[in-house]
Order: C-alpha cells, then sequence, then structure tokens
C-alpha cells in the first residue's frame, strides 16, 4: 500500500476565517466559464484566480498562476503551517437543485482526511476507475512544473470494510472544536481540523492501510506521477513523490454518487420515433405521460434489473427494463452505462461515444429538469435517465483493472479547492 502521510498545509490566514466561504473553489475541471466569471466576482483572492487564471492563453496562464500564488504567500494571504499535519475536513450539503438519486435524504454529513499520499503506478495500492484523456494531463502537468504545488485534492476512497477510519474521524469530529466552520453560497457547511500531535497522526496510520479507488482527479493523480518519474529517483521522503489526497471511507454513508443523464441531438425524427419499436426487441416498456417527469423516474428506481428512462417529444416518457436474459457480462459489461453507450446509443441510434465527433451530439448533466428542458426546446431531440452507481460497483470494477466510460459517475460534491493544498519544495 502507499504511504500516507502529514504534511505542512498552506491555509488562507486566519484573518481571512469568515470569509473562506467566498474563498473556495470547485475544482478546475468542473468550472465552467460562467462559474469562473461568478467566482471571480466573489472576493478578488478566490482560489480560482490560482486554478483558472484570468486574461492569459497558452503559457501566460500558468506563469501568472505561479506569480499569484507567490505573491499571495509573500502578502500573508496564505501561509503554511509550522508542522507536518493531518486535516479533517467534515462537509454538511444538501442536494443540489433538479438532481434526482433513487433515496434522497434531507442532507448529507461526509467526512474526510487530507493527507499526502505517495505516488505509485495504477494497480499498487491505488486503482483508477475512468479513463484519461491527453489533454487535461498536459494542463495539469504545466501547471505542476510552473507553480510547484498540488492545488487540488485528489478524491480518493479508502478502503474501509469495517469502518474503523470513519470512526475515528467521526469521534474527532464529535469531541473537538474544528480550526475553521463556515457556510458557502450553496447552502453547504465546512468544518477543518488540524491533526498533528503524535499519538494522534500515529492513531490514524495505523487506520489508513486499505487500497485506495479514485473517485475524481484522475488526471491529477496521473499528471502528479508522471511529474515524479520525470525526475528520476526522489528520496523516499521528497514531496515530488507524494501527491494531496482527500481520502473518504468506502463506509461514509454520505459517499454520494449522482447519475450522469444522456441528452443526445442529431438524431433525425423518425429514428427517434422508431426507437420505441427497437427497444422492445431487448426490453420491456412501459409509457408514462407528458409532464412531470417524477412517475418514470420512480418506476426507474423500482425497476429489478437494468434499466433507463427515455424522454423524446414524439412519445413522451418511456421506461426500459432489459429482459433477463439480455444482460449477460461481467465487470463493466453488466453496468447499466456501459449496456446503454454499447446497445442502445450505438448499436440502436449508431451514436459512438468513443468517436470523438459523436461525443459533441451528447450532452452529460446531473440535473432532470436540465434534459427535459433541453428536449422540450428542441435544443436537443433524446434525454436517457440512469440510475446512479452504487460505491461497491465502483471499487470492484477498479480492483478488477476495468476502467468505465468518461461521465460514468459524479461523486457529490466535489472537494474544495484552497481549502488546504501542499507545495512540492517543502
Amino acid at each position: 500500500m502507499p504511504r500516507i502521510e502529514p504534511f505542512r498545509g498552506i491555509r488562507y490566514a486566519d484573518r481571512l476565517a469568515d470569509r473562506l466561504g467566498q474563498l473556495i473553489a470547485p475544482p478546475y475541471d468542473v468550472i465552467s466559464p460562467q462559474l469562473q466569471e461568478e467566482l471571480y466576482r466573489r472576493d478578488p483572492y478566490n482560489f480560482v484566480r490560482l486554478e483558472q487564471p484570468d486574461g492569459s492563453s497558452g503559457e501566460g496562464r500558468y506563469r501568472q498562476a505561479a506569480e499569484r500564488l507567490g505573491a499571495w504567500i509573500k502578502e500573508g494571504i496564505l501561509v503554511q503551517e509550522e508542522r507536518p499535519a493531518f486535516y479533517l475536513y467534515e462537509q454538511e450539503f444538501p442536494l443540489p437543485e433538479g438532481v434526482w438519486v433513487p433515496e434522497p435524504r434531507a442532507g448529507y454529513r461526509r467526512r474526510a482526511l487530507f493527507a499526502a499520499v505517495e505516488l505509485v503506478p495504477w494497480g499498487e495500492g491505488v486503482y483508477p476507475h475512468e479513463r484519461t484523456l491527453a489533454a487535461p494531463k498536459a494542463d495539469r502537468l504545466r501547471m505542476i512544473e510552473t507553480t510547484q504545488a498540488n492545488l487540488s485534492p485528489v478524491f480518493g476512497i479508502l478502503d474501509d470494510p469495517e469502518g474503523r477510519m470513519e470512526e475515528q474521524l467521526r469521534r474527532r469530529a464529535e469531541e473537538t472544536a474544528p480550526l475553521v466552520e463556515f457556510s458557502d453560497p450553496d447552502g453547504g457547511r465546512h468544518r477543518l481540523w488540524r491533526i498533528e500531535s503524535p499519538e494522534e497522526v500515529a492513531m490514524l496510520r495505523s487506520e489508513l492501510t486499505g487500497p485506495i479507488v479514485v473517485a475524481d482527479g484522475h488526471h491529477r493523480y496521473e499528471t502528479a506521477l508522471a511529474y515524479a518519474q520525470a525526475h528520476g529517483s526522489l528520496s523516499p521522503e521528497d514531496p515530488r513523490r507524494f501527491v494531496l489526497m482527500g481520502l473518504v471511507s468506502s463506509r461514509s454513508d454520505a459517499l454520494l454518487i449522482l447519475p450522469i443523464h444522456r441528452v443526445l441531438g442529431g438524431i433525425a425524427e423518425p429514428q427517434v420515433e422508431r426507437l420505441p419499436f427497437l427497444l422492445e426487441e431487448i426490453a420491456s416498456l412501459t409509457s408514462f405521460a407528458e409532464g412531470n417527469p417524477e412517475p418514470v423516474l420512480g418506476a426507474l428506481r423500482r425497476a429489478p434489473s437494468s434499466a433507463w428512462a427515455f424522454y423524446a417529444r414524439p412519445w413522451g416518457y418511456l421506461l426500459a427494463v432489459l429482459r433477463s436474459g439480455e444482460k449477460e457480462g461481467v465487470g463493466p459489461d453488466r453496468l447499466e452505462v456501459v449496456q446503454l453507450h454499447r446497445s442502445i446509443l450505438h448499436g440502436l441510434l449508431g451514436v459512438d461515444t468513443d468517436d470523438p465527433a459523436a461525443q459533441e451530439r451528447v450532452v452529460y448533466t446531473v440535473r432532470v429538469d436540465e434534459a427535459v428542458e433541453r428536449v422540450r426546446s428542441r435544443a436537443a431531440d433524446l434525454a436517457v435517465f440512469l440510475r446512479p452507481l452504487r460505491v461497491a460497483d465502483v471499487l470492484e470494477i477498479a480492483y478488477a483493472g476495468e476502467t468505465m466510460p468518461q461521465k460514468s459517475t459524479y461523486f457529490y460534491p466535489k472537494l474544495p479547492s484552497g481549502l488546504v493544498f501542499r507545495l512540492l519544495g517543502s
């Protein structure tokens, strides 16, 4: 298993604690141009200015990030801790508007441990579950090279079958006051503790023994590994041998995966009209009236085998439940998202999402209302709604050395950038 170590965190200065809700940002890969503008307006020191520098392109944006990072440290906006520590992070959050999950709750509370995790090749204690793309890795490599920092944490699931890590984090959160506590504009509540005593560090280390599956941040992990390998033989304690990771127990009851729905355009109307007849060859179909999607989503939740809900203008809502005998497969082949892409999108509609040109015809969203509105407004032709994957499915696929298609999982919420991060030179 990779080593998991405390590190000298760098955080916003304590005098800015009452502004932290305005200063943190989502990780770079989920920041749309609209959200970037909003974050820029929130605060002149919002962390997005490091992750997504404005006013520059090409190499200029990386230099700008490095120069701004150095300036903020010099000005005392960012301060590095004196001693290495683990950081316990607790996040309370509601479901976002427009999102559907089979068994919703009024609110969720998730705990993570920020740590420096040793970089090892995939399959040697750290496992991926999704494929990566070349362009994001090239971007993040230049950012690491220029800033000499892990700005955003990788989101890792630590296999914790007996829940011992989760229990330690719960007790620590309930028995001690946090270092900082604040709310964000989206209704989330955040708390951070520093764990630095030798006794507590040793106790936590004793529980951090399971393998790790990357939930979010595959590109960041691969980039950090490539950066370390490019420097040849590094000493065991060299900071470049490690990456910042937020570890969540596999037993957390708030390890929430949202379903990512598919919205397709460029499909001829006769092809859309014919889809129910094609689906009948492999699935049992139930029609639902136009209007509220809740009835078809409720039926999707209760479906006993692989199932999907569809929405199109010619025929409204439709539930398709795969017939027994049509769903053979092992590994990723048995997952609904893989069956959808292979047997329905490609097999029935001719949309091969492995083809970049076809990929441009697909919009991915976690919001049911957005998917429905795109079809109703004729911005798209077909919406497909999925159930979320289970955490157990993600772990099983990862340990088997398999990966799933892009946009198969959306672990919600992402771990924020700017709460705590690490420099590679100390």
